[in-house]
């Protein structure tokens, strides 16, 4: 529940207090009170006190709640993780970066890690500066080393992303079943085309069809060391440090993410969005989007899911 631009926020808690105890009586619990709940992140960090919340919504399951601190810099109540979880931790909790205020209470409560807070701290203090497009990604020196994701080799399809690797090995030094692999980033079109959406700036034509390669490693938490052993997994050829994308590059667009559901929701666009009307014409199964990572070698397989959709005046077809 958003509070109106105009509204008094004495008005607007009791409003917000009549509605929950509308609630009351659809109570069908043997537990008396109402079936919604005033959050405790609406009170202040060990306060009764409402304290004034703000919000950051960058699509649906991207947002972060927060408070402002007497300089009005952000005070993270809480955040998501969405589309972050697929990267592993680039730096450990006991080293975070340099500036950016302790969380209140244990991070995971808040949403997370404590990588992912303090990316989230610098999306907060763009925006707050009224530059939500240029957000730092050079605050701590791990954002520039390859970026990771772990996968787990739970299928024979994905096993046999090793087969290059595990050929001519023994049993016990082959990737093996059930055990972890991390894949690299590999840079493509879309990374050239960052700036470009950043600057919000139009492109002509359909950009250059090239190969990207689709990188694998064993598995190994230090990103220098995966990179240095990564190949390609269809090739078996191995992967040169410049084409891997960094942490940085890897999160350049994440603050700008598209809701392709809404109008007015594209990566440039701020404000309200509003209902996008549909028109199907043709349904075809593909399950989960996570489920075509191995389609696509892609570690955010909803962005060649999304590019099956086509915008018409009147909404999007499929």
């Amino acid at each position: 529940m958003a509070k109106p631009k105009h509204m008094e926020c004495e008005e607007f808690y009791s409003r917000a207090k009549r509605v929950v105890d509308w609630f009351i009586p659809l109570n069908p619990y043997e537990t008396p009170g109402s079936i919604l709940k005033i959050e405790d992140i609406n009170f202040g960090n060990r306060s009764s006190e409402f304290e004034p919340l703000f919000a950051y919504a960058i699509s649906a399951k991207r947002y972060s709640l927060f408070n402002l601190d007497a300089e009005s810099r952000p005070i993270i109540r809480k955040f998501s993780a969405h589309g972050l979880g697929h990267l592993m931790e680039p730096y450990p909790e006991n080293d975070p970066a340099e500036g950016v205020p302790n969380p209140l209470t244990d991070v995971r409560k808040l949403g997370g890690k404590r990588w992912q807070y303090d990316f989230w701290y610098h999306v907060l203090i763009a925006a707050l500066a009224g530059t939500p497009n240029k957000v730092r990604r050079d605050y701590h020196p791990a954002l520039s080393l390859p970026a990771l994701s772990r996968y787990g080799a739970t299928s024979p399809a994905i096993l046999r992303w090793m087969k290059h690797f595990n050929d001519g090995k023994t049993y016990s030094a082959q990737a093996k079943p059930f055990g972890f692999l991390v894949a690299p980033i590999a840079r493509g079109t879309r990374l050239d085309q960052t700036e470009i959406i950043l600057d919000n700036k139009p492109t002509r034509g359909r950009p250059a069809k090239s190969r990207t390669p689709k990188p694998i490693a064993p598995f190994e938490r230090d990103p220098a060391i995966a990179a240095s052993r990564a190949f390609d997994r269809e090739s078996g050829e191995p992967i040169k440090l410049a084409d891997l994308k960094s942490y940085a590059e890897a999160l350049a667009l994440y603050h700008v993410s598209s809701e392709d559901k809404f109008e007015n929701a594209e990566p440039c666009d701020v404000g309200r969005t509003e209902r996008r009307l549909l028109s199907t014409r043709s349904v075809r199964l593909i399950g989960k989007e996570a489920n075509r990572v191995d389609e696509t070698g892609s570690p955010d397989p909803v962005i060649p899911s999304c590019a099956e959709y086509k915008f018409a005046n009147r909404g999007v077809a499929a």
